[in-house]
């Protein structure tokens, strides 16, 4: 009996391994898609190279335009500690 229970144990740990790790990527892929959606322009691009950059949802929720910087490289003014 003992080892029919420990044998459905590890299946549903394995199983629920894998369904963490599933919504890990999830969770990556919206985070992207997230970050392309918020540096989409809310005005119209001008081809007058003297304009302002043009306003993203970044400068409203970020206060700064989006800085698209590879995974695990930290800018020290963004750091709130």
């Amino acid at each position: 009996m003992g080892t029919h229970y420990s044998i459905c144990a590890q299946r549903s740990q394995s199983v629920v391994e894998r369904a963490v790790g599933f919504w890990r990527n999830v969770a990556t892929l919206m985070t992207e898609v997230e970050s392309i959606l918020n540096g989409r322009t809310l005005t119209r691009n001008s081809d007058d190279p003297t304009d302002i950059e043009p306003l993203t949802p970044n400068h409203l929720l970020l206060m700064q335009s989006n800085l698209n910087v590879p995974p695990g490289v930290f800018v020290k003014r963004d750091l709130y500690c």
